[in-house]
């Protein structure tokens, strides 16, 4: 499904690398309204609950993993309030494995994230553009070669702000980012369905096997 979400892209917007059906292309900086780095040396507020702490680790595929997330206790000053991320925030990382993002959605933001040093939250005017088609756009070969060529050292991976502002970014019109969007949204339904039904079918074969070689083991 993942294969088929990509081949989806590429059937609605073209060749990302080539733009073959002639995108107007834009720097990245055109739609950014807020950008901002996360929090270095929060580990004296980390708790084992509070409100997410999100690191490189949480963020991969164009999403926010929240299965082995850090909790905090943010303080109560103006860093905090900067790095307290919104829903539609587009984070990506810029130290390390460049170019991985996540969106955020509105159970984070409600719920309460803030974002480490890693981490790059860009909260774009999404009259222009979507998150989640950014992010699919980043993670493409044409977002991907241009983090590469954008890195600042060989030896160690870095980008700064200068960076993710010049990135370049292939803008098809809203609608049809929106339609892109939803057809992704149905394949994550479909996704979760059927992640279901095979932990269903696992939990029956764990049950059977104790049931008909965990006894015969007993005997």
């Amino acid at each position: 499904m993942d294969a088929l979400v990509k081949a989806r892209f590429v059937e609605m917007f073209g060749d990302p690398v080539l733009n073959t059906m002639e995108w107007p292309v834009y720097e990245l900086t055109e739609y950014i309204q807020f950008l901002t780095s996360g929090s270095r040396g929060w580990s004296q507020y980390f708790t084992d609950s509070g409100e997410y702490f999100i690191t490189i680790k949480n963020v991969k595929n164009r999403r926010i993993a929240l299965d082995d997330v850090q909790y905090v206790v943010p303080p109560d000053n103006a860093e905090a309030k900067r790095t307290r991320v919104q829903e539609g925030d587009l984070l990506v990382s810029i130290t390390a494995d460049l170019g991985r993002t996540g969106v955020v959605t509105k159970e984070i933001e409600d719920y309460g994230g803030y974002i480490n040093q890693h981490l790059i939250c860009i909260r774009l005017n999404q009259d222009a553009v979507r998150p989640l088609y950014v992010a699919y756009y980043m993670e493409s070969e044409a977002g991907r070669s241009q983090f590469q060529a954008k890195n600042q050292s060989a030896v160690k991976a870095g980008l700064n702000f200068n960076s993710i502002n010049s990135l370049r970014l292939m803008v098809p019109p809203v609608k049809l980012q929106d339609k892109f969007i939803s057809f992704v949204k149905q394949t994550d339904k479909s996704k979760y369905a059927i992640q279901q039904s095979l932990n269903k079918l696992e939990t029956l074969k764990g049950a059977l096997m104790q049931k008909y070689f965990g006894c015969a083991n007993q005997v």
